[in-house]
């Protein structure tokens, strides 16, 4: 399998599997990347991590905003602290 269909297959998989929204901005992002991607393993090593931080970025967010919708005690503080991180 080529690059090119490797991050296609991620791409599909993010959305069918963990069932992310098609719009969603990083995968706007991926779709891109995947648009200028050729054969090259150095490409798709840098991709393939972004990727995996994307992914595990999603998977915390989507953890906070469980936790506040739960009613968890700290879970507005924590949304909060996270979201100063990236400012």
């Amino acid at each position: 399998m080529k690059d090119k269909e490797f991050l296609q297959w991620i791409h599909d998989r993010i959305i069918e599997v963990y069932g992310e929204n098609k719009n969603i901005d990083f995968l706007h992002r991926l779709r891109k990347i995947i648009e200028e991607t050729e054969i090259n393993d150095n490409k798709f090593t840098f991709f393939k991590t972004s990727i995996d931080k994307l992914q595990t970025r999603v998977n915390e967010t989507e953890q906070l905003l469980w936790d506040y919708a739960r009613g968890k005690e700290g879970a507005s503080e924590a949304i909060c602290d996270d979201v100063n991180k990236y400012i």
